[in-house]
C-alpha cells in the first residue's frame, strides 16, 4: 500500500508546480512582488492536500493515488480564478476550501466501511429527497430559480448538491439487492428487451421527482443531472440497454411537455437555439460567455487580462469561459482533461471494487461529478442548453465545494476496500470482532466495465 501512497505523493508535488505557476502569473499581473506573502494561497492549499495526503495514509491506505492529484489541480486553477474576478469573495471560498479538505478526511475517518450503506439505505434516501424538494417549500429565489435556502449566520446552502450524495447512496444500496429482479425481461420489441411494467416503477418515480424540480425549483441542471445518475446507475446494474432507450424517451416527453408548458424552459431553448436575438437581455450572458471563449484563442489573452467580469456571474456558472478566455483552447482543454482523469480513475475504482455495492457507489459518484461538468461547460459553449449548475472544484459556492469534496473522500474509502486492507468491526455480546474483508474477487458490475465476468463477494462477518 505504500508505493499507492508514495505515487500519490509523488503526484502532488509535480501537481504543485503548475498550480502555484498559474497563481503566480495572476500576482504578477496584479503588479505586486512575487514572495511568500503574495503566494500564501497556493502554497497553503498544498500544504492542506499533503495533511489529506497524510490522513489518506492512516486511514486509507489503499485508495486510488491519482484521484487527489487531479483534484488539487482543479482546486488550484478554481481558486486562482475565483481570486481574479471576484476578489471580494475570494477569501470566503478559499474559507471553505480548506473547511471542505477537512470534512474529506473527516469523511474518511468516520466511514471507515461502505458496506453500511446497504443498512442504512432507505434513511439516505428519505434524506436525499427532503434535501432536493426542501427549496420548493423554505427556499429563496436568487436569479430566476429557487435553489437556496437561508441560513442564519451561514448565509445561503444549496441542499440540492448534498442530496445527490444521499440519493446515490440510496441506489447503489437498492440496486444492490435488486439487481437481479430488475434485470428480467419478459417482452421484446423490436428485438430490444422490456422490463416489465412494474420493474419501471422506479424510472417513472425519478422521472416525475424531476418534473417537479424544473416545474417548482425551476432548475433544469439538477433534474437533469439526478435523472442522468439515476440512469446511468441503472444501466450499471442490470446491463439492460432498454432501461436507457426507455429513460430517453421519457426525458424526451417531459422535455416537450416542459417547454409546451413552462415559460422558463421555453426561454432557456429559445435562448440556446439564438442567444443574439436578444443579447442585452435573455441572451447576454451566453453572447458575453461566446465572445471570452473566441478571444482566447488558441493560448488566451494572459490571466487576469481578459473582459469576462462583463459576464454575470462569471465567478460561479460561468468560470470556465473565464478559463477558456485567459488560458485559451489549450488551458480549456486541460480542464476537460483533468475531468476526463478524475472520471477515468473513478470508474477505475468501480471496476475494481469489492462489491456490486461498491461499484454502484463508486460508478454513481463519478457520474455525478462527471455530467455536472459535461452540463455546465455544454451550457457555456452553446453545445446544449444553459442549466446552470456550477463546475465542480472550481466555481464559487460553498454547497458544491463542500459535496464534492465529500465525494473524492467516498472514493477514496471504494478504492481502499478494493485493495482488502480495510476492516470491518462487528460487534460482539461482550467487545468487538475484527475482520478483514477479502478483496480476491471482483463484483459483476465492476466486471462489466471490464466486459469480463466476475462474482460479487459477500464481506467477511
Amino acid at each position: 500500500m505504500g508505493s499507492r501512497r508514495n505515487t500519490e505523493l509523488f503526484l502532488l508535488v509535480a501537481a504543485a508546480f503548475p498550480v502555484t505557476l498559474l497563481y503566480a502569473l495572476y500576482v504578477v499581473t496584479t503588479g505586486a512582488e512575487l514572495t511568500f506573502e503574495t503566494l500564501a494561497v497556493p502554497l497553503g492549499l498544498f500544504a492542506a492536500f499533503a495533511a489529506a495526503h497524510i490522513a489518506a495514509r492512516i486511514f486509507a491506505p489503499g485508495a486510488d493515488p491519482a484521484i487527489l492529484p487531479i483534484v488539487f489541480v482543479m482546486s488550484g486553477i478554481g481558486i486562482t480564478f475565483v481570486t481574479r474576478l471576484a476578489p471580494n469573495l475570494a477569501m470566503g471560498q478559499l474559507a471553505i476550501l480548506f473547511a471542505s479538505i477537512a470534512f474529506m478526511v473527516l469523511t474518511l475517518v468516520l466511514v471507515r466501511n461502505l458496506d453500511m450503506v446497504k443498512r442504512y439505505k432507505y434513511t439516505f434516501g428519505i434524506i436525499g429527497i427532503l434535501l432536493l424538494i426542501l427549496p420548493m417549500f423554505i427556499g429563496t429565489e436568487i436569479y430566476g430559480s429557487r435553489l437556496w435556502i437561508r441560513v442564519p449566520g451561514l448565509g445561503t446552502i444549496q441542499p440540492g448538491e448534498f442530496a445527490k450524495i444521499f440519493i446515490v447512496l440510496f441506489l447503489a444500496g437498492y440496486l444492490s439487492e435488486n439487481r437481479e429482479l430488475l434485470s428480467i425481461s419478459n417482452h421484446k420489441i423490436l428485438g430490444l428487451k422490456i422490463p416489465r411494467l412494474r420493474l419501471l416503477m422506479p424510472l417513472f418515480v425519478v422521472w416525475g421527482v424531476c418534473l417537479a424540480i424544473v416545474a417548482f425549483e425551476r432548475d433544469l441542471g439538477s433534474a437533469l443531472l439526478f435523472y442522468t445518475i439515476f440512469l446511468i446507475m441503472l444501466y450499471v446494474a442490470t446491463g439492460r440497454f432498454s432501461y436507457v432507450v426507455i429513460g430517453l424517451l421519457l426525458l424526451a416527453v417531459g422535455a416537450f411537455g416542459a417547454y409546451q408548458v413552462m415559460g422558463h424552459v421555453r426561454v432557456r431553448f429559445e435562448t440556446w437555439l439564438d442567444p443574439f436575438a436578444d443579447a442585452q437581455d435573455t441572451g447576454y450572458q451566453l453572447v458575453q460567455s461566446l465572445y471570452s471563449l473566441a478571444d482566447g484563442g488558441m493560448v488566451g489573452v494572459g490571466i487576469g487580462r481578459g473582459m469576462s467580469t462583463l459576464i454575470p456571474v462569471v465567478e460561479s456558472d460561468f468560470i470556465f469561459s473565464a478559463i477558456g478566455e485567459e488560458m485559451g483552447l489549450l488551458g480549456a482543454s486541460a480542464v476537460l482533461l483533468l475531468f476526463m482523469l478524475f472520471a477515468v480513475r473513478g470508474l477505475t475504482v468501480a471496476a475494481r471494487a469489492k462489491s456490486d455495492l461498491t461499484a454502484f457507489i463508486a460508478s454513481g459518484l463519478t457520474a455525478s461529478i462527471s455530467f455536472q461538468a459535461f452540463l455546465i461547460v455544454g451550457g457555456v459553449t452553446r453545445l446544449i442548453p444553459l442549466t446552470g449548475v456550477t463546475l465542480p472544484f472550481m466555481s464559487q459556492g460553498g454547497s458544491s465545494l463542500l459535496s464534492s469534496f465529500i465525494i473524492v473522500a467516498l472514493l477514496m474509502r471504494a478504492g481502499d476496500e478494493a485493495t482488502g486492507r480495510n476492516v470491518e468491526l462487528a460487534g460482539t455480546g461482550t467487545g468487538e470482532q475484527v475482520a478483514v474483508v477479502p478483496a480476491s474477487g471482483r463484483s459483476k458490475a465492476g466486471a462489466r466495465f471490464f466486459g469480463a465476468a466476475g462474482r460479487a463477494e459477500a464481506p467477511a462477518a
